[in-house]
């Protein structure tokens, strides 16, 4: 957990692929850190006083739970973006591992051709579902519910940026995959 958490807080500053694109994607990467923790801290502070102000002070916040979703959807959405850079998310191989190393080389392309179709895909479905969303609003606060699901393009633009970044680095031949496992090894320092 700790290698996970110096990972990121550390970036991939020193890209071997290097160059102006790369460093601003890693702006852009440490843009959604910093993002997804003060997210995390807004829903942790706002779930917090609720319980304060209906435990202690028999108040509770009405506006707490529109809140929370609101921060709650930002700060997983903005970490599953900078995890895709980062190759730190969640994977379940439905193609096995082979033996040689170029079916494994033409499988992570193909793995990450599919990702980045999803991820424009989400892009462009969820831009649209964003402009729907501030002509509502969540029932509570009267906050658009637009604000939330803005969420959802952003980390797909991310999302998606970072993995044309790893298709080309992978072209160029900076990554590589290791035959004898289903998980791209690279050296991020």
């Amino acid at each position: 957990m700790k290698r996970v958490l110096a990972r990121i807080l550390q970036g991939t500053g020193g890209n071997p692929a290097g160059g102006f694109v790369a460093a601003c994607l890693t702006l852009l990467e440490r843009a959604y850190v910093f993002i997804a923790i003060v997210s995390l801290l807004g829903f942790i502070g706002v779930v917090l006083a609720d319980v304060v102000g209906r435990q202690v002070f028999k108040y509770p916040l009405l506006v707490a739970s529109d809140l929370a979703i609101l921060f709650f959807v930002w700060s997983v959405m903005t970490a599953a973006a900078v995890g895709v850079r980062l190759n730190l998310h969640f994977v379940m191989d439905l193609v096995p591992d082979f033996r040689w190393a170029a079916l494994n080389a033409a499988r992570a392309y193909m793995l990450d051709a599919l990702a980045l179709a999803f991820f424009v895909l989400l892009t462009i479905r969820s831009a649209e579902t964003t402009y729907e969303g501030f002509g509502r609003v969540f029932p509570m606060s009267g906050y658009p519910i637009g604000l939330a699901v803005a969420a959802l393009p952003v980390a797909g633009i991310g999302a998606s940026l970072f993995l044309i970044e790893r298709l080309v680095r992978r072209y160029r031949g900076t990554i590589q995959v290791d035959s004898t496992a289903p998980v791209i090894v690279e050296d991020l320092s």
